[in-house]
């Protein structure tokens, strides 16, 4: 579990140090779709009835919240254009489908995985799925935790926080990153909020 707090800071350093706004090369098409219709969505439509009040649980009445301080709360179209991403991600991480998983993370945090893996012989080399096979861990720690939609999307120039209430009553916070349209993850798991 981590502190809201330091949520924020994950956040706010994260902002300052990955240069540019989404300026990479798409090659997943895998959110297009639901980016363009969460777009073209008019204001005035109010949200779906699947998809939870914006903050729904995650502001504290008389706190600051600063774990969000820095993101404005997304659209409907624009939550469930976010969802859409983290769910198709988390039900791959699931099953096992590193392949699919790899179509959902953001190129940025594939460049970290990486270079975090560099020094490990095994693993030089070695392709986005075979990288991920080996750090996913057993199948009991990759279950989807999540009910359904995300509960809240707070959003600031190409990343997001997807904010969502987990099957063991717990919250939980996914950085996601936007990548020519399409919402894809910028982390391996989402993280549970104190």
């Amino acid at each position: 579990m981590i502190p809201r707090t330091a949520v924020a800071l994950l956040v706010a350093m994260a902002l300052l140090i990955a240069p540019g706004c989404g300026s990479e090369d798409s090659s997943t098409g895998a959110g297009t779709q639901a980016a363009t219709e969460a777009a073209a969505e008019s204001p005035g439509v109010p949200p779906t009835p699947n998809i939870p009040k914006p903050t729904d649980g995650f502001n504290i009445p008389g706190e600051e919240n600063p774990a969000f301080g820095f993101f404005r709360e997304a659209t409907p179209g624009q939550r469930r254009a976010v969802s859409k991403g983290l769910e198709a991600y988390m039900k791959a991480r699931e099953a096992g489908d590193w392949e699919t998983m790899c179509l959902f993370i953001a190129p940025r945090t594939k460049a970290v995985i990486h270079s975090e893996v560099a020094n490990r012989p095994e693993l030089k080399g070695a392709k986005c799925e075979e990288i991920v096979a080996a750090l996913a861990g057993p199948a009991a720690g990759r279950k989807n935790n999540m009910t359904g939609p995300i509960d809240s999307a707070r959003w600031a120039f190409n990343r997001a926080l997807a904010l969502y209430h987990g099957v063991d009553g717990n919250d939980y916070v996914m950085q996601m990153l936007i990548h020519y349209g399409d919402w894809e993850v910028g982390a391996l798991a989402p993280e549970e909020l104190e």
